[in-house]
């Protein structure tokens, strides 16, 4: 089965509707000292005000504020690092913004030129820069404020190292496979050789390991290898799609979604593939993501008719929904911030 086979079956199979294929694998976070009295929040995507804008709240739900006020559609936030500025996409591409987290200081930081950005910008570990793909096959990096714009060349679904060096990405026209390169753009190597492709990158917290999809052996399934291209370790091995891998802060435990029970839930393992659970027993979910101290888990589901946010507990206990209208792409700040 090809790499474009598998985008299909997962995209129909698994999520249902296409905005919920933006699960994210994200770097680490280093949990802060909390004096009590903060906690995390949670930007989002909600269509509450007629179109996509973009909203925050805590982490118990309260305090729901929209924070966009672009007139065309908002999509993709994505937090900084230090958690004090949120950077989006404004409409189909049109535009990349970065704002800080109340909603205040919206800077426009890139116009689109031709390329139509369709790919959520993701920061640099150390917030300086801002990486973002375009639908043309371009890799794009600017500073922070928008300025020193490069272009890197071509692949998709690039991701940041932990440490800023490297970018993975993915690349190839018969069968994409996962590339490392420099954070300058130089330096290609091609760390995968699938026949049949892969997809959904994932760096370890460490920098040590990438987790990936290859449908190699036949069916979807997750996979690691050392970022020197050695070590292949095949982690899932069932009848059902298993895609978007991403690892807990600690890079012991990692997330998954299968459709191993016939919908699409999320499971959890360790990250050598052993003792495999599943967390959800929902109609359609996706975007799953850790909290930044491993503690609980967001993710979307229609399991109300509408689409949701929910928050369960790193086990799956205690699942409770956050959001009551048409809401996703769900994303936690990096620290805790003032209620």
């Amino acid at each position: 089965m090809s790499i474009q086979f598998l985008n299909l079956r997962t995209s129909v199979l698994l999520l249902g509707s296409l905005f919920l294929l933006l699960s994210g694998c994200k770097k680490g976070m280093t949990e802060p000292t909390s004096d009590g009295l903060n906690q995390y929040k949670i930007a989002y995507v909600s269509f509450l005000a007629g179109g996509s804008e973009i909203y925050l709240m805590n982490s118990d739900s309260t305090n729901k504020t929209r924070i966009s006020d672009i007139t065309v559609n908002s999509l993709y936030p994505e937090w900084s690092p230090d958690g004090r500025k949120i950077v989006f996409v404004k409409g189909r591409g049109e535009a990349i913004y970065v704002m800080n987290y109340d909603g205040s200081n919206k800077t426009l930081i890139s116009t689109n030129g031709g390329d139509d950005w369709d790919e959520r910008p993701l920061w640099s570990p150390d917030g300086k820069k801002i990486l973002f793909k375009g639908s043309k096959g371009l890799t794009y990096v600017v500073n922070s404020d928008g300025t020193n714009p490069n272009i890197f060349g071509g692949g998709r679904y690039q991701i940041w190292s932990p440490d800023g060096t490297k970018i993975a990405f993915l690349s190839g026209v018969d069968a994409q496979q996962v590339f490392i390169m420099n954070a300058d753009g130089t330096n290609h190597q091609q760390i995968t050789n699938e026949t049949t492709g892969t997809g959904y990158p994932c760096w370890s917290p460490d920098g040590k390991k990438i987790a990936f999809v290859s449908s190699r052996d036949g069916n979807v399934e997750i996979f690691t290898i050392n970022s020197d291209g050695t070590n292949l370790l095949r982690l899932t091995n069932d009848a059902g799609v298993d895609v978007f891998p991403y690892w807990s802060p600690n890079g012991t435990k990692m997330l998954f979604i299968s459709s191993r029970s016939g919908t699409s839930e999320i499971y959890v393992m360790n990250s050598d593939g052993t003792n495999q659970q599943r967390l959800t027993d929902s109609l359609i979910v996706g975007s799953p993501s850790w909290s930044p101290d491993g503690a609980n888990i967001l993710f979307v589901s229609s399991q109300n008719v509408n689409y949701g946010i929910y928050v369960m507990n790193s086990d799956g206990t205690n699942q409770q929904r956050l959001t009551s209208g048409f809401d996703f792409y769900p994303t936690w700040s990096p620290v805790r911030l003032p209620q």
